[in-house]
């Protein structure tokens, strides 16, 4: 659809079909129930006032963007799929938290920026180009990162919450730096890389594995939690400024 829709009587039905709005400018959708919705074309595509319901996949392509004078609500096996022509940065689609269980996917050579704090319920899919956390907290609390896992980009300003209960979790190899890194799983995780923390390693529920790699506390760093049934089962290094009168206490 590349105008507007003007709905004078009867009702739309979604079914497993899709709509896709692909103005070459803004947009004002449809306030409807979607099955499959994607936002395509350039500019922004704005969600009128009420609730639009999208039960299977929003795909953010093109150069889209969303904005919301109302509000998404995403069906219980809901997907969010960045697949644009250039770099995005996630925006008002992506809930603080998304609990579809069709889960996010990343399928974009430019990158995708994520926009703010966010949580995942269920999987992300690291399909092409990277997302980068930036300077937010990305809470992961399904499965293991699928498809790439080292497409994900963290800096030093990028904090990690492993929430959730599955098993199998690794960290990506891709990480080597962290603001904070958060366990709360009892069934753990296992590094696939060295990362260094300068802010914080919360340990709330579960182990982290090292194997062969190190978890590396930066001076500043700290560590809160801990105990019988969470810790660091392996190597953990922590720097020290120059000079004397230094300590730290491991949990």
């Amino acid at each position: 659809l590349s105008g507007a829709v003007v709905i004078v009587g009867g009702t739309f039905t979604a079914s497993t079909g899709t709509v896709e709005w692909n103005a070459a400018g803004g947009q004002i959708l449809a306030l409807l129930t979607y099955n499959n919705l994607t936002l395509a074309g350039t500019s922004a595509k704005t969600f009128p006032a009420g609730t639009t319901n999208v039960t299977g996949v929003l795909s953010m392509e093109g150069t889209a963007t969303a904005t919301l004078t109302g509000s998404i609500a995403y069906g219980a096996s809901a997907t969010l799929e960045y697949k644009g022509s250039g770099s995005q940065t996630t925006g008002a689609e992506f809930p603080s938290t998304f609990g579809g269980s069709g889960g996010v996917i990343i399928d974009n050579a430019s990158g995708v920026n994520l926009g703010g704090s966010a949580a995942i319920n269920y999987g992300l899919m690291l399909t092409s180009g990277a997302f980068s956390v930036g300077a937010n907290i990305l809470t992961l609390n399904g499965p293991t990162i699928g498809g790439t896992p080292a497409n994900l980009s963290t800096t030093s300003s990028s904090s990690l919450l492993f929430g959730g209960s599955s098993s199998g979790v690794n960290l990506p190899s891709s990480v080597s730096a962290l603001n904070n890194l958060t366990l709360n799983n009892a069934n753990g995780i296992t590094l696939n890389s060295s990362p260094s923390i300068s802010g914080s390693l919360i340990l709330t529920s579960g182990i982290i594995t090292t194997g062969s790699n190190t978890l590396n506390l930066a001076t500043g760093a700290s560590i809160s939690g801990g105990g019988a049934a969470t810790y660091v089962n392996g190597n953990l290094r922590k720097g020290f400024n120059t000079g004397a009168g230094q300590s730290f206490t491991f949990p």
